[in-house]
């Protein structure tokens, strides 16, 4: 049974964010493929396996704005995949972002600049 990793008394989750960019079986030119935005959901967890303890990463979902890859989903690509909306406007050190998926279960929203350092505190 996996379970989540546990620091300092949190567990560690995250949202890993793709864009796909021109998508296309090899040979074809690049105005012939498709893009993409995503979302997988992350959750650490460990597990034991043979007495040896092991990490990994658990999905419980993904996100996306395309309708191949919800329909590849769990075929082509792992996991089931769900609809949403994306709206990404970024510059070369800053960087909106929201995504709400269609079934209500799911909304983000970042804004983040980029900087040398991380602050103290966080």
């Amino acid at each position: 049974m996996r379970i989540p990793v546990i620091r300092a008394g949190h567990a560690i989750v995250g949202v890993c964010l793709i864009r796909l960019e021109q998508i296309r079986p090899a040979g074809l030119p690049a105005i012939m493929g498709f893009s993409s935005e995503n979302a997988a959901h992350r959750i650490a967890v460990e597990w034991d396996e043979r007495g040896v303890r092991k990490e990994g990463v658990f999905i419980p979902r993904r996100d996306t704005d395309a309708l191949v890859n919800r329909l590849a989903g769990g075929r082509v690509f792992p996991g089931e995949h769900h609809a949403a909306r994306f709206s990404v406007s970024e510059s070369d050190l800053h960087i909106d972002f929201s995504m709400e998926s269609v079934d209500g279960q799911v909304s983000i929203k970042l804004a983040a600049d980029e900087v040398d350092t991380l602050p103290a505190a966080s």
